[in-house]
């Protein structure tokens, strides 16, 4: 759970404190029998791929936004012209 918060800490500051990733460092050590520069090395690794997917994450975000705005703009003007229609429509009816 800690090693979740640096690490979430790490990917919303955009930059992580040496000590915490020495403190990571030490984590994967102890739990993976890794040497202290391996798991350093690991933690790096681990950080830059949160950060790709972290962005990954963010373009398709602001893609999705962009065709939900231009989706829902085209059916706001398809409404109204079809309301437009209708009025027309509606005022040349002839009364039975």
């Amino acid at each position: 759970a800690e090693a979740a918060a640096i690490l979430a800490n790490a990917l919303s500051d955009g930059d992580t404190a040496s000590a915490d990733r020495t403190y990571l460092a030490q984590i994967v050590s102890t739990r993976t029998g890794l040497s202290p520069n391996d798991a350093a090395q690991r933690v790096s690794d681990v950080i830059a791929q949160a950060r790709q997917a972290a962005d990954a994450a963010r373009k398709a975000t602001a893609r999705l936004l962009l065709w939900t705005f231009l989706a829902l703009l085209i059916g706001a003007f398809c409404a109204s012209y079809a309301a437009t229609i209708g009025g027309r429509q509606r005022d040349h009816m002839k009364a039975l």
